[in-house]
């Protein structure tokens, strides 16, 4: 109601007290109001901090759709570059990331991402998963033992699927 109303001080303010809201969601209407007050650089560290957030919360994707529906596409693909290089959170990054710029066909920044969370976090099974599509595509051969142990420890993981089908 505020952002309908350009009340963004007001609204600023809001983002920025506890309550009930997810944390994600008050940063990022901290982000929006800072970037309607012209404050471009807290806008996007409000953001990127909303986005890192919505990891820890389970809320990534609401989180990234909110980003672009505000127009802080840019930002969000910027933050989860950033997370894919953090181990603490690259599985989820990573997961989140290949499924939003394959989509879109951003396949730079899927490298980009891969890469980041690779070097982060090797052994997560998001990079370990897309290992072995792309060795798959790529004609190199995974032997479907593997890739049947990945599935019976992550039964309903779609990517651990597809792999062993591919496999």
């Amino acid at each position: 109601a505020l952002a309908a109303l350009r009340r963004w001080e007001e609204l600023h303010k809001l983002g920025g007290a506890p309550g009930q809201a997810p944390g994600y969601l008050r940063l990022m209407a901290q982000a929006i109001a800072a970037r309607e007050l012209g404050r471009r650089g807290e806008a996007e560290e409000l953001a990127r901090s909303a986005l890192q957030t919505s990891l820890a919360e389970g809320r990534a994707l609401e989180a990234v759709e909110m980003a672009d529906a505000e127009n802080l596409r840019e930002v969000a693909d910027r933050a989860l570059l950033g997370m894919c290089g953090n181990a603490a959170v690259a599985d989820a990054a990573f997961r989140l990331a290949r499924d939003r710029f394959s989509r879109r066909g951003q396949f730079a920044k899927l490298d980009e991402a891969h890469a980041a969370a690779r070097r982060a976090a090797p052994s997560a099974a998001s990079v370990r998963d897309y290992d072995f599509y792309r060795e798959l595509l790529g004609g190199a051969g995974v032997d479907p033992a593997v890739t049947a142990e990945v599935l019976a420890a992550a039964p309903t993981a779609v990517d651990a699927r597809f792999n062993h089908a591919l496999a």
